[in-house]
């Protein structure tokens, strides 16, 4: 202590101020400054920094700084895990200090997933579906991961995080899997590497191999099927395709099994085995951005007893491609409060008047509940909605779209035609186009199904990752067309119109056919649950509908019918202004996790196109040395022209969400031009009011509401154009520039490749006369 600190003189209260107000500042008070002041200084500075912490505007632009105080959790951990630090260990990270949780582990919060069937009327799990999501899918924090997380409320221990990093660890052990293809290699593969590498249990590892749909044997009735803790019997499909689709014909063209090579060349194989390279691919990457709940060595759910739900909401084709499925109703949700956590936002401080009450009303009946207000705030304000009802009700129409089941039959279509490209040129070359043996036909069928397949599998992949993009962009252009005068069509937030009931027993042929392809690809198809009496559910819900429809909907289609209540929102009120930017920048990270998916696949697709080219190039500039068929060629043509249209295709939609930025730029300068004209209007004295108190209140609420919007604008440029933009190929800015550079890159590559053949044809004497169609030159123009 300093002789000043031990002044005889200073009251201990003063002295004690003099102490808190040192500590406060972090620095020493000077001499000349009174204590009573310097400390009242801090003080007032403290409590000025908390207050407006604590307004609606700080709590809805700084979400996970509300959420921490409310959430008893680390605030050094929580910053450490935002901030990307590699060094950073939450909760519970080392092995040492996680307890993982037992298979037999009652749940704290989230009812079974079972229980939504369940006979009882007073049953958790018989909760209406909307309010089963509202109450469990909720933030909570994590010890195991350190950070805040959202639950589940249909999958016990299911859980998504903000910003999770790429786990490489199951990447390449799930490419290794894949990559064995035969079910009893894959299983045994788990075993070892699980318990011997990972030091899981031998029953964590069987667990892991189930979800794989990995098994030893054939899986026959529920004991065998509990004995290795297999989710289903799907396993047992693979033992009877894997021997016919990749081993029996590579074994016969490779060991000329029944003259087949006679029929089928070797260099036939290599588009196949560039698709079943790109599934693997593909299906590692999936496992590799899968939530830490899901896949992580220390509490992952893969390791755990699962039900066939859980697992179907991790797939594409099963889940996000149709996102309101009743097995995983709560996954918009979930990826909604994700969106909010990844873009540190809290939408429910914020509020925003939608220009009418009918058109509030539409958007609180397509919200289903998610961040009502108050009924006393909805009487007060009826043209008002909370920011989250707004994204609730957008997520609703657009995102939770299911992928059109018209796209299928196309899909079956074109994966038809590949399979038979290469039959249909051994025709043309006099050759069987089945082989002529009966192990050269059973080596051809096999070829055939098996390009159908990953053929199918692999564009089904390639069109959601263009869909999900669609998706991205229709409701980014929702939410710019709101600032803009007329504003949102009423009607897009309408469901649509009940159609006249079909008459019984016939079935439109697309739609049969498309449910019985979205059965096949998906593993765990949807049952339809019994009500009392046996009536299906699905059946009884069609009624309740058409009851409601009469009810609630009828004066809103009629509202909707004209201009005068569709979806407008004025951005010269500053609380609309900052809740439309909000869910703007919430809307951009809405389906994060599946986006990271997409964004991989843009790159493994963009790969297996460059490939496919270069084989083709490879053929002709390589004809010398290495023989090839007419059929192998065509192939590898129809696969190249293929993939790269799909490449082309994604980055063209990922691009369309990038090359609207500037539109909604201009607008809100052509609504900053009107606030500055009127300024001066008024600073002329030209106000209506005629009164300079009025002129000048105005003039202030204009200077306001043109400083707010100035620098939305300006976030939004810097966000959306320069930090985080959409992107494909990993890094890669999404941009007409990136459209080119694949179209022109992958077209150069063909174009060049058929010219070098064209030219060996008809300079060289090159043919495809050769013997069972080979690619070969006249004996009369050899040397």
């Amino acid at each position: 202590a300093t002789m000043e600190d031990s002044n005889p003189n200073m009251t201990p209260r003063e002295l004690w101020q003099r102490a808190v107000s040192k500590v406060a500042a972090q620095s020493i008070v000077d001499d000349g400054t009174q204590d009573g002041a310097a400390f009242a200084r801090v003080v007032k500075q403290r409590t000025f920094i908390r207050m407006v912490n604590s307004e609606s505007a700080f709590k809805a632009a700084f979400g996970a700084r509300s959420l921490r105080n409310s959430l008893s959790l680390s605030s050094k951990k929580l910053f450490a895990k935002e901030a990307g630090d590699d060094n950073f260990e939450g909760i519970g990270a080392s092995s040492s200090s996680v307890v993982r949780p037992s298979a037999g582990a009652p749940s704290s919060s989230v009812p079974e997933a079972e229980d939504s069937i369940s006979d009882s009327p007073h049953a958790e799990g018989n909760l209406d579906k909307a309010e089963r999501v509202a109450r469990y899918v909720r933030v909570e924090a994590s010890e195991e991961e350190g950070c805040l997380r959202v639950a589940s409320a249909y999958s016990r221990r299911f859980y998504l995080s903000p910003n999770s990093k790429f786990n490489y660890s199951q990447f390449f052990r799930s490419f290794l899997y894949e990559a064995l293809l035969f079910p009893t290699l894959q299983w045994i593969a788990v075993i070892v590497v699980e318990t011997l590498v990972f030091r899981h249990t031998v029953e964590e590892a069987m667990y892991c191999a189930g979800a794989r749909f990995f098994a030893p044997i054939p899986i026959i009735g529920e004991r065998m099927r509990n004995t290795f803790r297999q989710i289903d019997s799907t396993a047992n499909l693979m033992f009877v395709l894997g021997p016919i689709l990749f081993v029996i014909p590579p074994l016969a063209v490779f060991a000329d099994l029944g003259e087949t090579r006679k029929y089928i060349e070797p260099m036939e194989l290599l588009p196949l085995l560039l698709m079943v390279l790109v599934q693997c691919g593909v299906i590692s990457c999936k496992y590799g951005i899968l939530p830490a709940s899901y896949t992580s060595d220390a509490f992952g759910k893969i390791y755990q007893p699962m039900t066939p739900e859980d697992l179907n909401r991790t797939l594409i084709l099963g889940a996000w491609n149709d996102p309101k499925n009743e097995k995983h109703f709560d996954l918009l949700k979930m990826e909604m409060e994700n969106a909010c956590l990844e873009a540190d936002v809290d939408l429910k401080h914020t509020e925003i008047n939608v220009g009418s009450a009918h058109a509030a009303r539409a958007i609180r009946m397509r919200s289903r509940g998610i961040g009502e207000r108050s009924e006393k705030r909805m009487n007060e304000t009826p043209e008002t909605v909370s920011g989250k009802e707004l994204m609730a009700a957008l997520v609703d129409v657009h995102i939770g779209r299911q992928l059109p089941p018209e796209l299928m039959p196309f899909i079956m279509f074109i994966s038809i035609l590949y399979g038979l490209t290469g039959p249909v040129m051994r025709a043309w070359c006099g050759v069987p186009m089945f082989g002529g043996t009966h192990m050269s036909k059973f080596a051809a069928a096999g070829l055939f199904v098996a390009s159908v397949m990953m053929f199918m599998a692999n564009f089904s992949f390639a069109v959601t990752c263009a869909w999900h993009y669609r998706r991205q962009y229709d409701v980014m252009e929702a939410l710019s067309q709101m600032v803009r005068f007329p504003g949102e069509p009423l009607i897009n937030f309408l469901p649509p119109e009940p159609k006249p009931k079909s008459k019984k027993g016939k079935i439109a042929p697309v739609k049969a056919i498309s449910s019985a392809i979205i059965a096949l690809n998906s593993p765990v198809p949807p049952a339809a649950p019994q009500q009392q009496g046996g009536q299906p559910a699905t059946k009884a819900k069609e009624d309740d509908d058409e009851e409601k429809e009469s009810e609630e909907l009828r004066e809103l289609r009629r509202a909707a019918k004209t201009d005068e209540f569709d979806v407008v929102i004025d951005l010269k009120d500053p609380a609309s202004c900052l809740c439309w930017s909000l869910v703007r920048r919430s809307m951009r990270h809405m389906g994060s996790s599946w986006a990271r998916r997409m964004n991989l696949y843009s790159v493994i697709f963009l790969l297996a196109a460059f490939f496919s080219a270069g084989m083709i190039l490879g053929l002709y500039f390589g004809a010398n040395r290495i023989n090839h068929r007419l059929a192998t060629a065509a192939s590898c043509y129809f696969l190249a022209i293929m993939v790269s249209f799909l490449v082309s295709l994604t980055v063209y939609e990922a691009a369309a969400i990038n090359e609207m930025v500037p539109r909604v730029r201009s607008w809100l300068k052509r609504e900053s031009v009107a606030i500055v004209a009127q300024m001066a209007y008024l600073g002329n004295g030209w106000g209506r009011s005629g009164t300079d108190d009025r002129d000048k209140q105005e003039t202030e609420e204009l200077r306001g509401a043109y400083r707010l919007i100035e620098t939305v604008e300006q976030y939004i440029r810097l966000e959306e154009e320069e930090s985080h933009p959409v992107e494909v190929f990993s890094k890669i800015k999404a941009t007409p520039a990136a459209v080119t550079f694949v179209v022109s890159s992958l077209l150069s590559m063909l174009l060049i490749a058929m010219q070098r053949g064209f030219t060996m044809m008809e300079s060289e004497g090159w043919s495809y006369d050769g013997k069972n169609g080979e690619f070969a030159m006249d004996p009369s123009r050899q040397e």
